[in-house]
């Protein structure tokens, strides 16, 4: 539980909706916009016709189509973790800066905290491209891996964060595959951890009942960890590509309010 693609992470039913064709090389490593922003919109514009609450998508690469996601539908649109710096680096006291954790440092650009309207916002950047274990998972869109493994290359990355830049106040998580390591890593730095999940969870209808907003089934991973916070509030979610038939497809999530 945890994790994006693990529906047993969610207090309540879940539901996808796959964009076909995209892979880790084609969202990580090098975002085509004339080749994928076409099919993310079609599908960002199937969700809304069936009535969705917001969106949210499988990667926080994806910050790159914020504006025109967000555009081309009339529902909120969250595309990555990313966009929650602003409020982080506001919060923290002077000289402090926001540590990010990512899947790929060398590919988390400018361009990315731009989209995400944090080009202002002290930032350090920790990328865990180099691990045996959870890198490969990503890039080979594993259906299996060693969660203690995985547990410890997130440990690891996390104090050689702080070891590194000793003003972080903060870490926030880019992938949504790393929130079940979240509790672990604010354990072992004893620092707050953002995740896509502290950015979506939400809000109670004005009589006081709670609304949850769901996304469904889809190909779940078996983690060990449990998620950081556990919200009584509104949750956003999104999954991480899945294997097809040798392809991987990357999704954008379909919500539904429950009442």
């Amino acid at each position: 539980p945890g994790d994006i693609g693990n529906p047993a992470t969610f207090p309540f039913a879940v539901r996808y909706r796959m964009v076909p064709g995209t892979t880790y090389h084609d969202v990580v490593e090098a975002l085509q916009e004339e080749r994928l922003l076409v099919p993310f919109i079609a599908a960002a514009q199937a969700l809304e016709q069936e009535g969705v609450c917001a969106i949210t998508t499988s990667c926080g690469f994806l910050a790159l189509f914020q504006r025109q996601l967000s555009a081309a539908v009339r529902v909120p649109v969250y595309t990555s973790a990313l966009l929650q710096l602003p409020m982080i680096a506001a919060a923290l006291p002077p000289g402090k800066r926001v540590g990010i954790l990512t899947a790929d440092s060398a590919n988390l650009t400018p361009r990315h905290l731009a989209a995400a309207g944090a080009s202002y916002c002290p930032v350090t950047v920790m990328g865990m491209e180099h691990t045996t274990e959870f890198s490969s998972f990503l890039r080979e869109d594993r259906t299996s891996f060693d969660a203690e493994k995985c547990r410890q290359e997130h440990i690891e990355a996390a104090l050689e964060l702080i070891r590194r830049d000793p003003g972080i106040g903060a870490i926030l998580l880019e992938c949504t595959n790393m929130p079940p390591w979240a509790l672990d890593i604010h354990l072992a730095t004893r620092l707050p951890v953002y995740d896509f999940r502290t950015m979506l969870c939400g809000s109670r209808r004005p009589a006081g009942g709670l609304q949850h907003l769901t996304l469904g089934p889809a190909d779940s991973f078996p983690l060990s960890a449990g998620p950081f916070w556990q919200f009584d509030s509104l949750f956003l979610r999104i999954l991480h590509s899945s294997a097809r038939a040798g392809s991987t497809n990357h999704t954008l999530t379909r919500f539904a309010r429950m009442v």
